[in-house]
């Protein structure tokens, strides 16, 4: 019983995960058309509110048979009676943005369909993130073009440093040969062994580092 009971809930699990990932996928989508569902809505809902709702529907009533009366006059009713929602822009400027607008969302979801990459809401307006990535992208075109240039100087900084490294390792080894120097006297001082103390080689060779122009 234990287990049928986990069974049970692992799958009540895996249902509201399909569910939600479903949902996620298709947010966009979904938030459009309950917008779409709410703005109509309210667009078509009559003006009172129950239980006077059925004044309206009276209303409406007598409307319809007005309209299906033979007197009455069918365009005139019918354009009296039509209803469209509508967005009247107050200025041609607004007009003209709207209808740029309208074009970058109908060319941006013809490409998210050829692409098959998902659409969102975000993607009509430019973000700071991109206007950044686009910026990080001319700056990195602008860099390449001097790169020959930009190469040479590293090279040149990284063989003075290389020279420098050397210089530091040769003092260093220098100063433990003086010291080796020293331990070795100081045992033959005392007699501490029968054989004979062993000689260091200096660490200079015979390439001298020229000294680097900072």
């Amino acid at each position: 019983m234990l287990f049928v009971n986990v069974l049970l809930i692992n799958l009540l699990i895996a249902m509201f995960s399909f569910t939600f990932d479903s949902v996620q996928s298709q947010t966009d989508l979904v938030w459009r058309y309950d917008r779409y569902a709410l703005i109509r809505e309210y667009f078509d809902r009559p003006p009172l509110f129950p239980p006077f709702i059925i004044l309206t529907h009276v209303a409406e009533l007598i409307k319809l048979i007005l309209r299906h009366s033979p007197k009455a006059d069918r365009p005139t009713m019918r354009r009296r009676q039509a209803k469209i929602f509508q967005m009247i822009a107050t200025s041609r400027e607004v007009d003209r943005d709207w209808s740029e607008f309208e074009s970058y969302a109908t060319n941006l979801y013809a490409r998210t369909i050829v692409s098959g990459q998902p659409s969102s809401s975000a993607a009509l307006v430019p973000s700071t993130a991109r206007q950044e990535a686009t910026q990080i992208t001319l700056d990195q075109m602008s860099t390449s073009q001097v790169s020959p240039n930009l190469d040479m100087k590293v090279i040149t900084d990284e063989i003075a440093s290389i020279k420098r490294a050397l210089g530091d390792l040769r003092t260093h080894s220098e100063e433990m040969n003086r010291c080796m120097q020293w331990m070795i006297d100081a045992m033959e001082r005392v007699k501490m062994s029968k054989e004979p103390k062993p000689k260091l080689r200096s660490a200079r060779t015979t390439i001298d580092l020229q000294p680097v122009d900072e």
